[in-house]
């Protein structure tokens, strides 16, 4: 990238967190466990941190770098709630009507299900979005991925809020 910016193109980097919107993405996979298993199940002990973002929010991330980034600028973009996967888990389990049940698997397990991604999923990733906020006057507007988990698209009610809208 740095050498795009020699050549005077402008280029900025973004890195988002997991994204999440409308039943879709990896929270969709604790989702789909709770209504398969009666529970979510995570990786390891759950107190793993995910950085998330709502997906419009990203977007918005966006719009405003293509306005407001300098040539070379990198951006995280997460909404900085700093939750552990236990608690992102037991939203999806209780959205999905299980009561909030959750279950711990391990790695070798997670690998059977997921594959490569396993690692992934068992990192414990904490980052700030500060530099987007202070620089850019970013801020995630959405609600939060527990609230849609347990209250919003990932629902039973929500999916078929969803579903009215498209008819």
């Amino acid at each position: 990238m740095l050498d795009s910016a020699k050549r005077r193109v402008r280029s900025v980097i973004i890195r988002p967190g997991f994204m999440y919107v409308k039943r879709l993405g990896l929270p969709a996979m604790f989702v789909q466990s709770a209504r398969e298993n009666g529970a979510a199940k995570y990786i390891g002990d759950g107190n793993s941190c995910w950085p998330v973002a709502h997906v419009c929010d990203i977007a918005e991330l966006f719009a405003l770098a293509l306005e407001r980034a300098r040539p070379g600028d990198i951006f995280n973009g997460n909404d900085e709630t700093s939750l552990t996967v236990r608690q992102i888990a037991e939203a999806a389990s209780q959205g999905a009507g299980a009561g909030g049940e959750t279950a711990s698997m391990s790695l070798q397990q997670a690998y059977t299900i997921y594959g490569a991604l396993a690692d992934v999923l068992a990192l414990d990733q904490r980052i700030t979005s500060k530099r987007a906020r202070t620089q850019l006057g970013w801020k995630p507007r959405m609600s939060t991925i527990l609230d849609d988990l347990a209250y919003g698209s990932y629902t039973l009610e929500g999916k078929a809020r969803l579903e009215s809208r498209r008819a």
